[in-house]
């Protein structure tokens, strides 16, 4: 294969991927499986959010041993949380309603998570 090829073919490969990233995947269409992309969809956004709330107040805690701590803490939390909603992904009967339970409570942890390390971060 001939370098020109090759760039033409990795090219073609990125513009298809972006163009794919761009179509929704959540479409409302009443299926089970489209219910679960779009549970899917709705836990991105709080788990970015902790993400950048965890990534700013280690920052902050630069240089302190309260930096230690918190990522024990955040570790510790992470192992809470898959346990947490493990087990409510158990309690629910249907196999396609529980990934949504599961996604739905990730979701709820990550949205109270990132807010109590931005209070916090501001404290």
């Amino acid at each position: 294969m001939n370098r020109c090829t090759w760039i033409y073919g990795v090219a073609f490969a990125m513009l298809s991927t972006a163009a794919f990233a761009q179509s929704p995947r959540c479409t409302n269409d009443g299926t089970s499986f489209d219910s679960l992309r779009c549970e899917e969809d709705k836990l991105k956004e709080p788990e970015q959010s902790l993400n950048s709330a965890y990534t700013q107040l280690l920052a902050n805690l630069e240089g302190s041993k309260a930096r230690e701590g918190l990522i024990k803490a955040q570790r510790e939390w992470i192992k809470f949380r898959d346990l947490d909603c493990d087990a409510k992904y158990e309690l629910r009967p249907g196999a396609s309603l529980q990934s949504w339970y599961k996604m739905n409570c990730r979701r709820e942890h990550a949205t109270q998570r990132a807010a109590q390390l931005r209070t916090w971060n501001s404290d």
